[in-house]
């Protein structure tokens, strides 16, 4: 997929980066990373591994920048890695890394966080993804006049499962 501002962290996440940071030579002021976050089996070998050992360390945040994180929004060129200031890469591994754990350790709250942002249209994909067979990442990737036509095509091909939308009373 060709990149471009719509589908930046597309399957991840965006985290913002408090401070000034030298990245390229230019000042950045809060810079904003696109990432995956950890998968449970990468959280517990993080957990597992000693990261206060030097060479440890090293090794996770080399496996975290080249399998997880994606890029600095807005940059416009990949990081020149050698030529950063110090620190920066620990708190890019760090971000990545706690918000991931925060999954873990605010289970009630991050689950909250998730459900409020989602919307009809998303138990639409889910439901055309069960009732026409379609893995539901492929469904969430249709045009939104494609959910609501195929949305439409299930509420008639199976109208004691899937009902018509309805205005809230």
């Amino acid at each position: 997929m060709d990149y471009n501002i719509l589908n930046v962290s597309d399957g991840g996440v965006l985290i913002t980066l408090r401070g000034h940071f030298t990245i390229n030579r230019v000042v950045y002021q809060d810079p904003i990373i696109s990432a995956r976050l950890l998968t449970m089996h990468e959280i517990e070998r993080v957990n597992y591994l000693n990261i206060e050992h030097p060479v440890s360390r090293m090794q996770i945040e080399e496996d975290i920048l080249h399998n997880v994180f994606d890029e600095v929004i807005g940059l416009g060129t990949s990081v020149d890695w050698d030529d950063c200031e110090a620190g920066f890469i620990e708190t890019i591994v760090n971000a990545i890394t706690l918000t991931s754990i925060a999954y873990l350790t605010d289970t009630i709250n991050q689950f909250n966080i998730v459900a409020n942002t989602l919307h009809v249209v998303n138990s639409m994909c889910a439901i055309i993804s069960r009732f026409m067979c379609t893995p539901f990442s492929e469904v969430e990737k249709l045009p939104i006049n494609e959910v609501f036509r195929r949305y439409a095509i299930c509420t008639i091909a199976f109208p004691k499962e899937v009902m018509p939308l309805k205005e809230e009373e």
